[in-house]
This record gives C-alpha cells, structure tokens and sequence, in this order.
C-alpha cells in the first residue's frame, strides 16, 4: 500500500477483539497503520479505545454498528477508509461482513466457520457460503483469509509446513484437542459457548478416502497420552479443519 497509512478495523469487541486492539497497540508506532475498532454500541468500542490510549498511547478511533446491517458497515467502513477488516464478531457475522467489503474494497480476515445460529447438521462442505463470493474477491484484487484463528487456521499451516517441508506423502491427519484444566465450574468454554455446545450435539463428520462419513455424536473415540496432561479419551467431532484440509490434502483421512 506504499507510503499511505493502513486503516485497521477490528469488528467485535470481546474478549478476542480486546486483544487484538492490544496487540495493535503494542506496535502501531513502528507499522504506521490507525487502528478503528467496531462495537455494537458505540461505548462499548470507546470502552476499549480508551484502554488503548491509556496503556499504548494509540488514539483508535470507535463506532457503534450492527455489522449484519451491511447498509451501516459500509458507511462505518468508508468513514474509517478501511484497508483491512478483521471480523471477530460472532460467525452468524462473517457473510454480511465480507459483502460490506466487496463494496468498500477492503481486504477481509476472521477466525471461524460461518454459522448462523439456527444452522445444524449442515451438510459438507462447510465453506460453501464463503466461498461463493471468492471469485468477487477476485476480480476486485481483493483477499479473504477464512477461519485464521488458532483452530483451524494455524492447525493448517502446520500441515501445509510439514507437507511441503517433511513428509513426502500424508495419509492421516488426527487432530487432538484436550486439557485437563481444572475450573471448579460446571460449564466453562474457551470459545462461543453456543458454537461449542452444538459441536458436541451435531453429528460427526470426517473425510476418508475421497469422501465426508458420518457418525452419531460420542460414537467415534479414542485416546491419546499427551505431554503434560497425560492420557486423555477423545471424542470425534465436526470441525473445521476437517472441511478446510480436505480441499487441499484430499488423499489424507481427516478428522477432528
């Protein structure tokens, strides 16, 4: 983008969103970007501008917006001159978000799946909505990274590393999540506690030998002894990777 100031913005602020402003923050001076943060309530973003200001002593600019109101995004996005649009906002967001920015001409990045609340059991492959408008991105010279948190975004690097740089084929990829934290809680999630429940209810679905296979819920499990935390019983359920790493390791069996 040459010599002009990057304008961020970061839709959501949550736990996630506060975080990223930080990590803004922390190295605005060195980058040259202004950072606009997006909130449903303009109180909520100057809540987290505020914090900024104080600790890093970056002036974000902040705006109150419904970001599924794509008509409002866009004047928000165009009054912020945004180049960049990080979404963390919740995933019944990520559609309207990105067609808030075709229009504005904004690059595009967030976390997780698309999902509206009501979905269920949604068939494979999950990216079918996002991928829809990939050939508008195209043709705007735009890019849209999907899905670039921890899991599944960089559970995918990982694999396109050791593919490229390891292995000379793969024929399995396990993907093993667990912890045995203790919280004293009856319910805790590290993530969006709706998602998180319908993951657990939602049918199995891993991809095995060319095509998706189907299990109930807790039908599909095995262990694994793990640094640390010890041996642990794993359950198989729908996840992103499965979806994401199929499209580019399609001789390997998948799942989550």
């Amino acid at each position: 983008m040459g010599n002009k100031v990057t304008n961020i913005a970061i839709l959501g602020m949550g736990t996630v969103g506060k975080v990223l402003a930080s990590a803004f923050a922390k190295k605005y001076q060195d980058d040259g970007y202004s950072l606009h943060l997006v909130a449903r309530t303009d109180a909520s973003a100057e809540l987290v501008a505020n914090q900024v200001a104080s600790k890093y002593g970056l002036a974000a600019k902040h705006y109150g917006c419904d970001v599924r109101d794509v008509e409002s995004l866009v004047s928000v996005l165009r009054e912020a001159g945004a180049n960049i649009v990080i979404n963390v906002a919740t995933p019944d967001t990520h559609i309207d978000v990105m067609r808030a920015c075709l229009t504005v001409g904004a690059h595009y990045i967030d976390t997780a799946l698309f999902e509206n609340g009501t979905d269920y059991n949604v068939p494979p492959p999950w990216y079918s909505r996002e991928l829809e408008l990939r050939e508008e991105f195209k043709k705007k010279g735009l890019t849209a990274i999907l899905s670039i948190g921890f899991d599944p975004g960089v559970v995918n690097v990982f694999c396109k590393k050791v593919q490229n740089d390891y292995l000379d084929s793969i024929d399995t990829i396990d993907v093993l999540c667990a912890n045995a934290g203790s919280h004293n809680q009856f319910f805790a999630t590290n993530f969006n506690a709706a998602v998180f429940l319908k993951e657990l209810c939602e049918d199995t679905v891993y991809w095995q030998g060319g095509s998706w296979h189907f299990a109930p819920p807790f039908s599909r499990h095995m262990e694994f002894d793990f640094p640390e935390i010890g041996r642990q019983k794993l359950y198989s359920v729908g996840h992103e990777e499965v979806h994401s790493l199929s499209m580019n390791m399609p001789q390997a069996k998948i799942e989550f």
